[in-house]
C-alpha cells in the first residue's frame, strides 16, 4: 500500500502524513486508534515500537481483552480532553464576564 493510499484511508492529508512520519507531528489518539483497527496494528506497537507491529490473527482472549481494554481507555481519554476543553472555554467566556464587569464597575 503506497503512503498516499494509507493517508486516504485514514483520512489524513499528505502534508500531515509526512509531518507524523518525519516526527514532527505526534498522531493523535484517534488516529492511533484508527490505525490499530483498521490494519490489526498492536497497541503496544504504536505507542512504543516494542513487540510485534501486526496482531496475531489468533490472539488469545488475554490479548483480545487487554487491547478493548485498553481502547476503551484511549476513548476515554479523548472524551475528557473534549470535556477539558469545554470547560476552558467555559471559563473563558467566565472571565471574560467577570473584565467585563469589573471594567463596568471602575467607568
Amino acid at each position: 500500500m503506497s503512503k498516499k493510499d494509507f493517508s486516504l484511508k485514514l483520512g489524513v492529508d499528505n502534508s500531515q502524513y509526512s509531518k507524523i512520519e518525519s516526527g514532527k507531528l505526534m498522531p493523535t489518539i484517534q488516529l492511533l486508534m484508527e490505525i490499530n483497527s483498521s490494519f490489526n496494528a498492536s497497541i503496544d506497537w504504536l505507542l512504543t515500537g516494542k513487540g510485534e507491529m501486526l496482531r496475531q490473527p489468533e490472539a488469545t482472549a488475554q490479548e483480545v481483552a487487554y487491547e478493548d481494554k485498553y481502547r476503551a481507555l484511549l476513548e476515554r481519554h479523548v472524551a475528557l480532553q473534549e470535556e477539558h476543553i469545554a470547560l476552558q472555554r467555559q471559563l473563558a467566556a467566565l472571565l471574560e464576564k467577570m473584565n467585563s464587569i469589573i471594567e463596568h464597575n471602575i467607568s
